[in-house]
């Protein structure tokens, strides 16, 4: 719980730090998003052999309101991935992908962990709580 709790306050701070450089209220997308996966490869860094790429349109830009919501959103999925999609010690790989058609920024989140069913998930898991209230 510590952990998450950790990452979670990472995530802010990174989005806050990058946000508070900005001129103008547009931010690439791009760079927050490598701000959020920098913080997971190091508060990981050991633990488990876990790959993380990134495939997000550097021409993105969104207004800094937004990206707070999609730090949190990411943030909470990448931790349920760590905590979840792979047992311990076993290498995975972690995509995140943004791209952008007609105006509508699609952002994806993908490991090769052992997924789960989402009929059955834990509706009363903070962090899924957390993605369900932002996303909808």
């Amino acid at each position: 719980v510590l952990h998450e709790s950790v990452n979670r306050i990472m995530a802010i701070a990174a989005t806050h730090e990058l946000l508070s450089k900005q001129v103008k209220d547009d931010v690439a997308l791009r760079q927050t998003l490598e701000a959020v996966m920098y913080n997971f490869r190091h508060l990981f860094q050991g633990a488990q052999p876990i790959e993380m790429m990134m495939d997000v349109d550097p021409a993105i830009m969104v207004s800094s309101e937004q990206m707070v919501t999609i730090s949190l959103v990411v943030n909470e999925l990448l931790q349920n991935i760590f905590d979840h999609a792979f047992e311990p010690q076993t290498s995975g790989v972690v995509k995140l992908s943004g791209t952008l058609d007609n105006k509508m920024i699609t952002i994806t989140v993908t490991d090769n962990g052992k997924g789960y069913d989402v009929h059955q998930s834990n509706e009363t898991s903070l962090g899924l709580m957390i993605v369900k209230s932002y996303v909808k």
